[in-house]
């Protein structure tokens, strides 16, 4: 993502980014957004409970999927960037909830008890 990024004009090319799949991919998402202040104004939150190896199976990976919370993502730096990499639209999502409102109700628990500042902003929209 980064050749693309620097190879692109930042006007013309912006990032829907997924930390979850940044995290799996061994990148750096808070790098990557001081890398390209204002370039990602899309960002997906997901939590994965463990990192498989870097050639591990796509099912397998799927497995370890999880709502936001506790788990290999750090939230703090991550969270604490997201001026500076210019987000304006947050998605929680899980990639195979076995119920997909509970998640979505366990992911924004963690969040108004973590981040309150970032869901009651959420809220307010």
């Amino acid at each position: 993502m980064q050749i693309l990024a620097c190879e692109c004009d930042p006007d013309n090319l912006k990032f829907e980014l997924d930390v979850c799949w940044m995290a799996v991919g061994r990148q750096s998402t808070v790098t990557f957004f001081r890398q390209n202040p204002g370039r990602v104004p899309l960002l997906h939150l997901k939590q994965i409970n463990r990192l498989p190896p870097l050639h591990a199976s796509f099912s397998g990976l799927l497995e370890e999927i999880a709502d936001v919370g506790p788990g290999v993502v750090d939230w703090v730096p991550i969270l604490a960037e997201l001026d500076v990499a210019g987000v304006e639209h947050i998605f929680v999502e899980h990639d195979q909830p076995t119920d997909p409102m509970a998640s979505i109700a366990r992911s924004l628990d963690y969040l108004s008890d973590q981040y309150p500042q970032l869901v009651g902003a959420c809220r307010e929209t």
